[in-house]
Order: C-alpha cells, then sequence, then structure tokens
C-alpha cells in the first residue's frame, strides 16, 4: 500500500507563492524528471500565477 505523505499547506501569500514557484521551476530545471513539454506547462502556469499576483497588488491600490 502507497503511503500518501502531505506537506503542510503554506499560507497563501504572495511571497510564499512566488517562491515556491521559482524553487519549483529550479527544481523541475535541474532533475529534468518533469521533460521538458511539463516544465513549459509549468512555466506557464507560473506566468499566470505571477499575473494574478500582479493583478491582486493592483486591486489593493
Amino acid at each position: 500500500m502507497k503511503q500518501i505523505t502531505q506537506q503542510p499547506r503554506l499560507p497563501r501569500t504572495k511571497p510564499t507563492m512566488l517562491a515556491s514557484h521559482r524553487s519549483l521551476i529550479i527544481e523541475a530545471r535541474e532533475s529534468r524528471l518533469l521533460g521538458w513539454r511539463r516544465e513549459a506547462a509549468y512555466y506557464l502556469h507560473s506566468a499566470a500565477v505571477e499575473r494574478q499576483c500582479i493583478a491582486m497588488k493592483e486591486s489593493r491600490k
């Protein structure tokens, strides 16, 4: 039986979100386990999240 370990959820603040994305991108690039297609998909996803963060920042002003 496979045991699933759940990581504690990070607080969804802008700095932690961006930091986790950057570290995951670097991890993907270094390990090459994801392959280039999945890495490209992750870049697109993280760009969308960064746009969302910028939009959140703009809406606060």
